[in-house]
């Protein structure tokens, strides 16, 4: 009985990785954000995701919900040129003006979910922000540094 009760395990979990290997190997952080930039922060916010996996990932269809419940999708308009995020690599998703979601100055708290997702593959939550100034995960990836950053959108985020 626990032979067969060991296939079936072993069954159920490889239908998983097969009916999405996306989910199997995606690592994408949120990895940094600037939610006060100088200037209007309508237009100028942005976050940062990091895929430390060896694989490429692309975000398209991906979404983003802010503490509010809104929802903003990752798409060719957020981005300078492409949703793909290669292996060890930054991608930058710009506000862009959208009207609902929002990087709040105060307190937040972003989930980032895959397309077909009930679950968020990450949450970066911030308490506070001094204006120019992101918050990111030190080092890439890692932990959520309680200390404002130099922004280092793209590029490895630096005390």
């Amino acid at each position: 009985m626990k032979t067969v009760r060991s296939i079936l395990i072993i069954a159920f979990l490889i239908f998983l990785f097969l009916a999405n290997p996306v989910m199997a190997f995606a690592q994408v952080k949120i990895n940094e954000l600037m939610p006060n930039p100088e200037g209007d922060d309508k237009n100028l916010e942005w976050l940062e995701l990091f895929n430390p996996g060896a694989e490429n990932v692309d975000v398209k269809n991906y979404f983003l919900i802010d503490d509010s419940g809104n929802k903003m999708i990752i798409d060719e308009n957020r981005v300078d040129s492409t949703t793909n995020i290669l292996a060890g690599s930054w991608l930058i998703i710009k506000r862009n003006g959208h009207t609902t979601f929002s990087l709040n100055n105060d307190f937040d708290k972003i989930s980032l979910f895959t397309p077909d997702a009930i679950n968020p593959m990450d949450i970066f939550s911030y308490n506070g922000s001094t204006e120019g100034e992101s918050r990111g995960r030190l080092p890439d990836g890692d932990e959520i540094s309680n200390n404002n950053l130099n922004p280092t959108p793209g590029f490895s985020n630096q005390p």
